[in-house]
């Protein structure tokens, strides 16, 4: 489903042409497997993650009530195009995700001498 995230991007230069001089900095929380998601979008986001710093943390999708997202889950359609989304279901994809994203993660970490999440 790639999502645009030229929001995202913009964002993300303004909050830094602001604090270039602040010692202020973001700190990052990432979903995975929300519908539409797939291994393509987890290897886009672990490609994205080398130019970011401070990630807080991720977590695998979970449908909650009454959002928009949790119709797509459980519909496996987009509400406002009506397409069909792709949903990861079962318990061992999500792992797959997961495992692919939390690898690198806890290797930089390592590498940095930090925590790992």
């Amino acid at each position: 489903m790639h999502k645009d995230n030229s929001g995202f991007n913009d964002f993300l230069s303004l909050f830094k042409s602001l604090n270039k001089n602040n010692k202020q900095f973001l700190r990052y929380y990432f979903m995975i497997g929300h519908p539409g998601d797939d291994q393509d979008e987890v290897l886009l986001l672990k490609k994205r993650l080398y130019s970011l710093k401070n990630i807080e943390q991720f977590q695998v999708f979970t449908p909650t009530p009454m959002t928009i997202s949790t119709c797509m889950y459980w519909t496996g359609l987009n509400p406002f195009t009506m397409e069909s989304v792709d949903v990861v279901r079962d318990y061992k994809t999500k792992k797959k995700l997961k495992r692919m994203l939390l690898g690198d993660i806890k290797y930089r970490a390592l590498r940095a001498g930090g925590k790992t999440p």
